[in-house]
């Protein structure tokens, strides 16, 4: 008797052991180990990653100009400490802090290294060029509206001062005649029984439209000049792009060479990266 309560015994001892090593159907096991900052769990022989909560995802912030987000780089994100995944002293590899990408002549994005195995990273910052312009490229202007347009809209230059001399022996009390042959345009400017002026105007103008950070140098475009008479005997002026949209691609590089400028030392010592 004594001999079966022994074995029961046993049996329940070694059933209870055998429940104890086999995991709850859905639970998660131990943490096996810690990797870029980073916490895995083994489940069905595969290690997974443990959810990380919203709180450790920071908000991105806006910005309007690129001083603001040099400085917010290097008085707040650089004091931070976001683990990189490429860090690797074995290899010699070494990942930024921080990266800088111009995305268009309007918008530079902040974001952090991938601090994790699935690279995931954080947007830090956005920089958003305020820029309010009525200029429309292929649109007609009255003469007066589109000579107010070129003074206020416009960086000053060397075809901009040209367009604006031309255009100011055009007005409203003027008889204007346009010869167009599609390559060329020439204006003839009647003021008066005496005075008729014969003058070609160039199809084509290299001007500085306000597109981009208020802080760059403008991109420079080639625009088609065309100017015709309306029915009311008014004149209009329209700019057509010329260069193919090139203009994007030199304002972003105009863009990030003025964030290296104002991150020298940071992307001297390779903490920020910028792109473009």
């Amino acid at each position: 008797m004594e001999e079966n309560h022994t074995s029961i015994l046993r049996d329940g001892i070694n059933a209870i052991a055998t429940l104890a090593r086999k995991p709850l159907e859905g639970s998660r096991e131990i943490i096996t180990r810690e990797i870029y900052g980073e916490q895995y769990y083994m489940k069905d022989g595969t290690m997974c990653q443990l959810d990380r909560p919203d709180l450790d995802k920071p908000d991105t912030k806006f910005v309007g100009s690129l001083e603001a987000l040099a400085a917010m780089i290097q008085h707040e994100a650089l004091m931070l400490r976001f683990p990189a995944a490429m860090n690797d002293s074995e290899s010699c590899r070494y990942c930024a802090d921080l990266f800088v990408q111009v995305e268009d002549e309007k918008t530079v994005r902040c974001r952090t290294a991938a601090n994790n195995l699935r690279y995931e990273a954080f947007n830090l910052y956005v920089a958003k060029a305020e820029v309010v312009t009525d200029f429309r490229p292929g649109r007609k202007y009255g003469h007066e509206e589109f000579m107010i347009l070129l003074r206020s809209q416009f960086q000053p230059s060397e075809d901009r001062e040209y367009l604006l001399a031309t255009l100011a022996s055009v007005t409203g009390n003027a008889t204007v005649k346009s010869e167009d042959n599609g390559l060329a345009q020439s204006v003839s400017v009647n003021k008066g029984i005496c005075n008729v002026q014969m003058q070609a105007v160039k199809s084509i103008v290299k001007l500085r439209p306000y597109r981009t950070f208020h802080e760059v140098q403008q991109p420079e475009s080639e625009f088609l000049v065309r100017l015709s008479l309306e029915e009311d005997g008014s004149v209009s002026v329209a700019l057509h792009e010329a260069d193919g949209g090139m203009w994007r691609l030199d304002a972003r590089r105009e863009v990030a060479e003025r964030l290296r400028t104002l991150l020298a030392d940071e992307t001297s010592n390779g903490s920020v990266v910028v792109t473009a």
